[in-house]
């Protein structure tokens, strides 16, 4: 354990100082991209020499075209009005790291992301999106629909039935919630501690001849939005809505026969399963939006530029890192020690330095090919830095 760390404040205080610091990393990746819209959109260039400014770029910073146009799509995406240097405020908890993950997903989409979602859950979002995007409407139309399904009024009702049926175990735990004297107090409750017990998620099914619906829950105290990927549009319900709908579903005996043919097996078996359930985690509720706590060294006025780019080639296998003998580990910290979700977040700095660390090295080949060799050195300390971040990060 290092003796020198010193713990200075209340981890509120601690939390608040990373957060701000966070919040200019971001908003430093929007000016960048600002100022190469400039670049791109006026004559300021005109005396470098440079025709464009992707040469400009490449030649000045050792930017590739395509981290340039990372830069601008940012701008253009996340930007107050699409063309300022100021990030819009809906956007300060999110972290460049998602953000960048979230650029091709559709506004409504967008719009339904709470911040507190990790990264690699996005990712799963986008996956799905793009699936159903290789589905043409004609297949849609000609898709055999369930008969209960083309009876349901609207997409809520769709939702929940696909929902159950393709979760099991979450159906008979819901069935066997409404038996409780209280359940009519505790029901929204019981659904989202079945549903999301971490408060927060988004839920997906595909559901024949409509095509995929997503769910996007944000706690007991918010309104559920539920999104069709294929028309794009949103509906809003409360959890008096949502109620309803799983409790009219709960009750009606033909559900439960569909749900036996799917499964072959009688419905009182897997409800006599929920006897014993699993601990579910804690939920969060009105937990403030963070950043995903991907920070970065203390040297920020370099390194926050290195960090930007296509994210194409990032390492998702977290747990797989070395280990330092003798590393200072968080467990030495119990009044420090993160939930499951934070912990989350910060595996996604690792992403972020190992990404980091590439575009260093990247430029450190620049530099030796310019036989810059004071600024080679540079990077390459750069390069050190941001591996050894990445894995204490995986630790």
């Amino acid at each position: 354990m290092d003796n020198n760390v010193i713990k200075t404040g209340s981890y509120t205080e601690f939390k608040s100082q990373l957060d701000q610091e966070l919040k200019k990393v971001t908003e430093g990746f929007v000016k960048i991209g600002y100022l190469l819209k400039v670049a791109r959109d006026t004559n300021v260039l005109e005396e470098s020499g440079y025709q464009t400014v992707a040469e400009f770029a490449k030649a000045e910073y050792g930017l590739s075209k395509d981290v340039v146009s990372r830069y601008i799509a940012i701008n253009d995406r996340y930007s107050e009005n699409g063309y300022s240097d100021r990030l819009q405020d809906k956007y300060n908890a999110y972290g460049v790291a998602k953000l960048q993950e979230m650029l091709t997903l559709p506004d409504t989409v967008l719009e339904s992301i709470p911040p507190e979602m990790t990264r690699s859950r996005i990712q799963e979002v986008k996956k799905e999106i793009h699936q159903e995007e290789l589905i043409s409407d004609l297949e849609v139309m000609m898709e055999e629909k369930n008969e209960m399904q083309a009876e349901m009024e609207n997409d809520l009702q769709k939702f929940m039935r696909q929902y159950f049926y393709e979760n099991k175990e979450e159906y008979a735990a819901i069935h066997k919630a409404i038996k409780k004297e209280d359940a009519k107090q505790n029901f929204v409750e019981e659904i989202l501690d079945v549903m999301a017990p971490s408060g927060i998620d988004a839920k997906m099914v595909r559901v024949p001849g409509t095509g995929r619906l997503m769910m996007s829950i944000q706690g007991a105290e918010q309104d559920i939005i539920l999104i069709n990927i294929r028309s794009n549009e949103k509906e809003t319900y409360t959890w008096s809505d949502i109620g309803q709908a799983v409790l009219s579903m709960c009750q009606d005996e033909n559900v439960k026969k569909e749900w036996e043919k799917i499964y072959k097996e009688p419905f009182e078996e897997q409800e006599k399963k929920q006897e014993v359930a699993p601990v579910q985690p804690e939920r969060k509720q009105d937990k403030q939006a963070t950043n995903s706590l991907n920070d970065r060294p203390d040297d920020k006025s370099d390194d926050n530029q290195e960090a930007a780019g296509t994210g194409d080639n990032q390492d998702n296998k977290e747990d797989e890192t070395q280990k330092i003998p003798g590393q200072m580990k968080v467990e030495d910290y119990p009044e420090l020690m993160p939930d499951k979700e934070q912990m989350e977040a910060i595996l996604e700095r690792k992403e972020d330095a190992l990404f980091a660390a590439e575009v260093a090295y990247s430029n450190l080949k620049f530099k030796m090919e310019k036989k810059d060799y004071d600024a080679a050195l540079t990077y390459a300390k750069k390069v050190v830095r941001w591996l050894e971040m990445a894995i204490k990060e995986g630790d």
